[in-house]
C-alpha cells in the first residue's frame, strides 16, 4: 500500500513532502526514510529518532524577518530611489533565500551608487547592511 506523507531522509536530514511511502514492501533505500509529523516544522535525525531541528527553525525565522525588513525598507523609499536600488534588492533577496548572507552583504557593499541630489545613498546602503547583520 502506498501512503502519501511527509518523511525525513536520515542520511542527509532532508524533509520531503509529499512523499510516496510503500508501507508493505521497502527496498533498502526506503529504510533511510522515516515518517515525520506534517506540521511544517523542520526535523533532523539525532542518531536514534527524528527530532525538531530548532537551529533550522531559528534560521527560517531569521530569514523571514530579514526578508520582511528588507522589503519594508525598500517600500519606504520614494519611487525614484526604488528604481535605483531594485536590481540590488532583487539580488540580495535571492542570496538571503539561499541563506548566503555574506554574498548578500557583498552585493550591497559593492553596488554602485548613482548620484541623486538631496539623498544620502551611502546611508541607505548602511541601512541595508545593518538589516543583513541580523
Amino acid at each position: 500500500m502506498i501512503k502519501i506523507c511527509r518523511v525525513l531522509n536520515i542520511l542527509n536530514n532532508a524533509n520531503i513532502n509529499p512523499f510516496k511511502l510503500d508501507t508493505e514492501f521497502s527496498v533498502s533505500e526506503e529504510y533511510s526514510y522515516i515518517e515525520i509529523p506534517d506540521d511544517g516544522k523542520p526535523y533532523k535525525w539525532d542518531g536514534k529518532q527524528a527530532v525538531e531541528d530548532i537551529e533550522s527553525e531559528m534560521a527560517i525565522a531569521k530569514k523571514k524577518k530579514v526578508i520582511n525588513d528588507l522589503q519594508n525598507l525598500y517600500s519606504s523609499f520614494d519611487k525614484g530611489l526604488q528604481v535605483c536600488f531594485s536590481p540590488a534588492k532583487d539580488a540580495v533577496l535571492i542570496y538571503v533565500e539561499q541563506n548566503d548572507y555574506n554574498s548578500a552583504k557583498e552585493v550591497i557593499a559593492k553596488y554602485p551608487l548613482p548620484t541623486v541630489s538631496g539623498v544620502d545613498l551611502e546611508k541607505v546602503r548602511q541601512q541595508f547592511l545593518a538589516l543583513l547583520q541580523g
